[in-house]
């Protein structure tokens, strides 16, 4: 998971820096989070919104996980995973998708 103004944030530090220069390619990953620990955290963040969340999930082996490191070691720094879910709900609340 990671935060499109995070996203936004890598894409101009890689633009911007110069050694960033070259054929290189930049994971852009913040936070590996499995879908059952996002929606307790959006239920935990979010106690009074009334949606129909998932009881149970399949659980998969993990995968070989991605690293930002290389994009990090440039200065990219990324939002908290709570500060993601929060703007994320507050700006749906505000189009008038949640209420």
């Amino acid at each position: 998971m990671v935060d499109v103004r995070d996203v936004a944030d890598a894409l101009v530090l890689t633009y911007e820096t110069p050694e960033a220069s070259g054929r290189r390619r930049y994971i852009c990953s913040a936070h590996a989070m499995k879908v059952s620990e996002t929606v307790g955290l959006v239920s935990s963040l979010f106690p009074d919104l009334k949606l129909q969340y998932p009881r149970e999930f399949v659980q998969r082996e993990d995968e070989k996980g991605v690293s930002s490191k290389r994009l990090q070691a440039l200065g990219w720094k990324f939002r908290a995973v709570e500060e993601t879910l929060r703007d994320t709900i507050d700006s749906y609340k505000a189009a008038g998708i949640l209420n």
